[in-house]
């Protein structure tokens, strides 16, 4: 009857309209660990940093502020693969470029068959705490978001051993963070999304941030304490300019070096000589783009070398 087909069809329509616009997912149900109350105030979204987003790609770019309960959005391709990532935008760790690093690179990674993930995670910086790494409250966000990711993978059609992490600046050193810190999350467990691994099986590291102590680039081998780099990293990308003047390029060679010298997996290291920090998806630029501009096509044999996507 006409009756029986309306639930499907409104169900198909759900479907369509959350696949545009994702379907969020609350990291802490109870509240997010180890947070002091009614700090750092009201999150706010403002469409202040630059313009060029959006599928029209000609829409304000957003960035997001005071973020203390953090969300992760999913965005299903049409063409799924299995693979999945998980996106942490960039900002410093006191805002998240949201639209330039985040909502876009979305896009992007549906465009590839990947279910894309993207983490809005705490900012700006908590204070350090006794017992915690540095920049503990990100890092928790993206323990418990592959774990939420890894042990809802059939619910979300995901391979479970497909799932990877990206971050571009701040995000790039969370992606190093969540690359060498999962052995045991660093909070208590909240339900059974903790018990499975938090290990990305793939990490692109885009122009990341602080890799090495102080930001240092004439010691590119002192890679920052809080990222201890082992033979089990997981396989990765790293993309970056050598004009950028925010994060010396010297942390992600030193970074790659590091992961060869302690026997771990073959990475590719992407190094451009111009297009400076914070390129993204290189939105808002017009033609000639700088070589950097082609990272995506880059990404994508990446994938398709370590069998994370089919080749198409």
């Amino acid at each position: 009857s006409k009756m029986a087909a309306l639930p499907v069809l409104m169900s198909t329509i759900a479907a369509l309209l959350a696949s545009k616009d994702g379907v969020e997912i609350t990291l802490w149900p109870n509240g997010a660990p180890n947070e002091t109350k009614g700090w750092p105030g009201p999150e706010k979204t403002e469409g202040n940093d630059g313009t060029g987003c959006g599928a029209t790609h000609d829409q304000p770019c957003t960035h997001v502020y005071n973020v203390s309960n953090p969300i992760l959005t999913m965005f299903k391709p049409e063409h799924p693969t299995g693979a999945a990532i998980v996106i942490a935008p960039g900002g410093g760790y006191h805002d998240l470029a949201y639209g330039k690093e985040g909502l876009d690179v979305a896009a992007m990674y549906n465009g590839l068959g990947i279910t894309a993930f993207v983490l809005k995670y705490r900012v700006p910086a908590r204070p350090s705490l006794d017992g915690l790494p540095k920049w503990w409250a990100p890092l928790q966000d993206a323990q418990r978001a592959i774990g939420i990711v890894r042990s809802k993978a059939s619910e979300y059609g995901v391979n479970p051993s497909k799932i990877g992490f990206t971050g571009f600046s701040a995000g790039g050193h969370l992606t190093a963070h969540i690359s060498t810190t999962y052995e045991t999350r660093i909070y208590p467990r909240v339900d059974t999304s903790d018990d499975t691994s938090c290990r990305p099986d793939f990490s692109l590291l885009m122009y990341p941030w602080m890799l090495l102590e102080n930001n240092n680039r004439s010691q590119p081998f002192n890679i920052a304490a809080e990222l201890n780099i082992t033979q089990d990293h997981p396989v990765s990308f790293f993309c970056q300019n050598e004009d950028d003047t925010t994060a010396p390029v010297e942390g992600s060679i030193g970074y790659y070096l590091t992961i060869k010298a302690k026997n771990g997996p073959m990475s590719s290291l992407h190094v451009y000589n111009k297009g400076g920090h914070g390129f993204a998806l290189c939105q808002g630029k017009t033609p000639p783009l700088n070589e950097v501009c082609d990272w995506p096509s880059q990404a994508k044999l990446f994938l398709e070398d370590h069998e994370i996507i089919p080749r198409s």
